[in-house]
């Protein structure tokens, strides 16, 4: 453990990470950092009132279940051991994210311009739709990128040490679970611009560092959701069973293992055992765009790659799969912005004089 005036750093390794934990007045910034070198994911708790925490995401992994750890969840929680009620609230800023519904039985998918509402409990350390254990409910990043602001909120320790306030605005906990019936669901609804514009002066606030403001933007989060109106019937997005999420998972990591060629959704929907309109619609929500634009920046993220370690572009183009490189060399420019030989000299130059800086 490492301590520098108010603040406290140690860090631990879980399943091939490095956890990075960094505590003050205030505040929890957790980074996980992959063994690999990839890019780290990170997350920050700041709580504003006791009970009463406000979490920013910034996820660039397909699985941060390390954040799932008990101790994690307690501290960010600010709660004891015993199961009570937690309200949590998540907009999505970019990127997807997929977990387990209350029934357990299906999978919801939050995408960028969503809000989710849940009521979780805290049971013995760990946190988990209400019916669901631990190991089922994993929060997983289909797209590898998520970007969210959340609230966790202990009902009870909020209205314990803010109830005077809450009452002033209006804001009543337990009627807003009871009437968008989170006892029974996670509630997933368009965001809107009122709810926009509070996540953007939240990030706002966090990103210059005004702790005040942003309990004042928790409240007013609050209360914005508390006076909309529950919408008739259902706006949630579609629900998908957890064998289809899993069928259309592995269907995806075969695909991409074998990304020279270039199987077609029929192709996979036979060897996976689905219909191709159940594996097109199912991987167009989970991945957040059409199986065939997931597959193409695939190939042409392994393109750029191999061009910046210097590999021939007719090389390269035959490598990720197409025949024709005067069509590698459109699809390239489109994705990136310029031509895979313009990128490639460009890497090498760059290079040259890194190697040129350290003689």
């Amino acid at each position: 453990m490492v301590e520098s005036g108010h603040t406290t750093t140690r860090t631990c390794h879980v399943e091939g990470h490095a956890v990075i934990v960094t505590e003050g007045p205030g505040f929890l910034d957790f980074q996980l950092v992959p063994e690999g070198g990839e890019e780290p994911s990170n997350m920050q708790v700041h709580r504003v009132i006791p009970g009463l925490s406000v979490v920013f995401y910034a996820f660039n992994s397909p699985r941060c279940h390390v954040f799932n750890d008990s101790q994690i969840v307690r501290t960010v929680a600010q709660e004891s051991p015993r199961s009570r009620p937690m309200l949590e609230i998540n907009i999505c800023r970019g990127g997807t994210f997929r977990t387990l519904d209350g029934d357990r039985r299906s999978i919801v998918v939050l995408q960028q311009g969503d809000i989710s509402l849940a009521v979780t409990s805290l049971k013995d350390g760990t946190r988990a739709p209400k019916g669901a254990s631990e190991c089922d409910w994993v929060l997983e990043i289909p797209t590898s990128r998520y970007r969210g602001i959340g609230l966790i909120v202990d009902i009870e320790a909020v209205e314990r040490s803010a109830g005077a306030l809450l009452e002033d605005l209006d804001i009543d906990l337990r009627g807003l679970a009871a009437a968008y019936r989170l006892d029974e669901r996670i509630f997933v609804m368009p965001s809107g611009d009122g709810i926009d514009r509070i996540a953007d002066k939240l990030e706002y606030d966090h990103d210059v560092g005004r702790a005040t403001l942003m309990k004042v933007g928790a409240l007013e989060l609050l209360a914005c959701i508390q006076v909309r109106s529950v919408p008739e019937g259902s706006l949630e997005r579609p629900k998908f069973s957890v064998e289809a999420i899993r069928l259309v998972r592995d269907a995806r990591n075969f695909a991409v293992r074998g990304y020279r060629t270039r199987y077609s959704i029929s192709d996979l929907a036979r060897r996976f055992s689905m219909s191709a309109t159940a594996f097109k619609t199912t991987f167009r929500e989970v991945y957040g765009e059409s199986y065939a634009c997931y597959m193409r920046r695939v190939r042409l993220k392994r393109a750029r790659a191999m061009l910046a370690e210097g590999a021939r572009v007719t090389e390269v183009a035959t490598d990720v799969g197409y025949e024709n490189p005067s069509k590698f060399t459109s699809a390239f420019r489109k994705e990136f912005g310029e031509s895979p030989s313009a990128y490639r000299e460009r890497m090498t130059e760059s290079s040259g004089s890194t190697r040129g800086a350290h003689a």
